[in-house]
């Protein structure tokens, strides 16, 4: 796969959960703490997550300070992050606790927005 592949992949998916989160922090929040405590749906994201980003870092598994090496340092956590999800369910699941804190939920949702903005932007780029 492409990186830029990846990076969009990834942009997007950031989007798609930032943006609600920041609008509507505490439906968006319940939702992803209902999803986070479904084993079968997390492992299966986990897998997916996995694969894109074994996809992303088979031509080139380097990590530089340029927008290429960041990118690929973001496939690598998300490859690590897959993993977990994939046999550590239970982990992120805890995890997701975090998002019962109202004053918390803007500040992830603004991170989760950058790396998505940041992501798109880099798309461009490599």
């Amino acid at each position: 796969m492409e990186l830029y592949t990846f990076a969009y992949i990834t942009g997007i998916l950031e989007l798609l959960f930032g943006i609600p989160l920041l609008l509507s922090g505490a439906k968006t929040a319940q939702f992803i703490k209902k999803f986070m405590t479904n084993d079968l749906a997390i492992r299966t994201f986990g897998g997916v997550i996995v694969v894109i980003c074994a996809l992303a870092l088979l031509n080139d598994w380097s990590i530089g300070s340029d927008t290429a090496g960041l990118i690929r340092l973001v496939a690598w956590l998300g490859l690590i992050k897959g993993v977990f999800a994939s046999w550590w369910p239970e982990v992120l699941a805890n995890n997701a606790k975090l998002l019962t804190n109202s004053s918390f939920r803007p500040v992830a949702a603004i991170a989760v927005l950058v790396i998505g903005v940041f992501m798109l932007w880099g798309a461009t780029l490599v």
